[in-house]
């Protein structure tokens, strides 16, 4: 009997002391409350600079009570993205690339968000559909998203020129393009993502490729 009442006693306890934590210390980041887009864009550089203007994207991480979530470690995971390559050292300091799992991070703020411009490339040699292009995002540990992945520079090779082009072309023939080059995010390759495609070009800010990549 008195076993059963210390239990009791230290149940309340434990309930006690979880009413009282703050929120932030029992709080997991929530799928359902954080935004990630759908889709993001990998790009290459000109005069060492990626553009921001085309391919930042934004992290928000939120709780389940839809609450910031302050300096969550959010983590973009490109381990099944075969269809690209992540640039091992990027113009942003504060992305940190780790190519043995092919993860980005970096620390969100105090509003949970994390802002990214992730440097990168195609392979050249592409998968039919979004197979190679899914890529997982994580707050936390906690998986918050699975975006599509997508480049401009196809072949990774000189910027955007005629190269990537002409890939793009090809797996728009084939009928199955990989969505590596789907810009639009219509499922299937067709005129918006080649319109795309040439506005990306006309910008004159994707010069140079990625590189080092990582393998």
């Amino acid at each position: 009997m008195r076993s059963r009442f210390d239990n009791l006693i230290r149940s309340a306890l434990v309930l006690a002391c979880l009413d009282a934590a703050p929120a932030w210390a029992i709080a997991v980041p929530s799928p359902a409350k954080s935004v990630v887009p759908s889709h993001i864009v990998l790009v290459g550089l000109s005069g060492g600079v990626a553009d921001t203007q085309l391919a930042e994207f934004v992290v928000k991480v939120r709780s389940l009570a839809n609450e910031p979530f302050p300096f969550a470690s959010v983590a973009i995971d490109f381990g099944n993205a075969q269809d690209v390559r992540l640039a091992s050292v990027q113009p942003d300091a504060g992305l940190a690339v780790n190519c043995i799992s092919g993860i980005v991070h970096r620390i969100a703020d105090a509003q949970g968000e994390a802002r990214f411009t992730i440097v990168g490339s195609g392979t050249g040699v592409f998968s039919p559909g979004n197979t190679q292009c899914v890529i997982r995002v994580y707050g936390d540990g906690t998986l918050l998203a699975s975006p599509i992945v997508h480049t401009y520079d196809l072949d990774g090779q000189q910027g955007l020129g005629a190269g990537d082009l002409s890939i793009f072309i090809s797996e728009f023939i084939t009928g199955a393009g990989s969505w590596a080059a789907d810009y639009d995010g219509s499922g299937a390759l067709g005129a918006g993502d080649l319109s795309l495609w040439l506005t990306a070009f006309s910008r004159g800010t994707q010069t140079s490729s990625a590189g080092p990549v990582c393998p």
